[in-house]
């Protein structure tokens, strides 16, 4: 998000015949104000929105707790879906054998 810092001290004199007329500064003026105005609520509505994220991510926690999964499941917050973080299981396989489960079992 861009933030835009609104001076509080009165603008550097205008350019002789750059000067906006009385109504024309009105209308610059009602803008700005409508500006600063939307700056809040954009601020407003990202705090919401982050508040918004927190509780869906504590929803998903007690979603876990309440399945008994392990803390390190990870929650997907665009598809609402939960995956396992297993550690992998090491590979013993040495090259130029064969795998336990390819061995062929004896009858």
């Amino acid at each position: 998000m861009v933030g835009v810092a609104w001076a509080q001290q009165p603008p550097p004199p205008a350019a002789p015949g750059l000067t906006p007329t009385e109504n024309q500064s009105l209308r610059l003026t009602n803008k700005q104000l409508v500006a600063q105005l939307r700056q809040k609520d954009a601020q407003q509505a990202e705090l919401a929105f982050q508040q918004s994220l927190a509780d869906l991510q504590a929803e998903a926690d007690k979603v876990k707790t309440e399945q008994g999964w392990p803390k390190e499941t990870q929650f997907d917050i665009g598809t609402l879906k939960f995956t396992s973080v297993l550690p992998e299981k090491p590979n013993h396989h040495v090259e130029g054998t064969r795998p336990p489960e390819a061995t062929p079992k004896k009858p």
